[in-house]
C-alpha cells in the first residue's frame, strides 16, 4: 500500500491568529488562493478575486440578498465580465455557423450535381419524365384541417342534455 507524503509548503501547519491550527479545508483554500484559482471549482479565478466569473456573480447574487439591496450596480466588474464573455461567444457561435454554412453550400452543390446528372441518365434510358422532387410533390397535396374540439365542460353539458 502506498503511502501518502504530507504536502510541505508555506501552508503546513499554519496557525490562525489566536494560536489555533487551521483546519485542512482552510489550507486547501490558501492554496488555491496563491495559484490564482476558483476556492470553488478551481478555475482560473478573476484578477485579484477569489472565484471565477460564475461563482463571482453567485456571491454578488447573495450578498445583494443578505444586504437587502434592491438597486444594482451595473459598474461591478462581474457585469462587465459578464457582457464582454457573451460578445466573444456570439462571435465564436456565428464564426462557426459560418463555416458550417460554407461546408454545406459545398456539399449540397456537389450532391445536387450529381443528382442531376443521375436524373437526367434514368431519363434518357427510362424516355419517360423525370421524377418530382420531394418540394413539388408536398405542394400539389392539400392540407387537411385539424378539427376542433370543444373544452371538455362544453362536452359535458350537451352530453348531459
Amino acid at each position: 500500500m502506498k503511502r501518502r507524503f504530507k504536502i510541505q509548503d508555506r501552508f503546513t501547519n499554519m496557525k490562525k491568529a489566536d494560536g489555533t491550527p487551521m483546519s485542512r479545508q482552510q489550507i486547501h483554500m490558501l492554496r488555491k488562493r496563491a495559484r490564482g484559482l476558483c476556492w470553488i471549482c478551481s478555475k482560473p479565478a478573476l484578477e485579484g478575486g477569489y472565484f471565477c466569473l460564475e461563482h463571482q456573480i453567485q456571491a454578488r447574487e447573495r450578498m445583494r440578498k443578505k444586504l437587502g439591496c434592491r438597486r444594482r450596480n451595473l459598474g461591478a466588474t462581474s457585469y462587465k465580465l459578464k457582457k464582454e464573455e457573451a460578445e466573444a461567444r456570439s462571435k465564436r457561435q456565428a464564426a462557426q455557423a459560418k463555416r458550417a454554412n460554407s461546408k454545406a453550400a459545398k456539399a449540397k452543390s456537389a450532391q445536387s450535381k450529381s443528382k442531376v446528372s443521375v436524373t437526367k441518365a434514368k431519363a434518357k434510358t427510362a424516355k419517360t419524365k423525370p421524377a418530382k422532387t420531394k418540394t413539388q410533390a408536398k405542394a400539389k397535396t392539400p392540407t387537411r384541417k385539424k378539427a376542433k374540439t370543444l373544452p371538455r365542460t362544453t362536452r359535458r353539458a350537451m352530453a348531459r342534455n
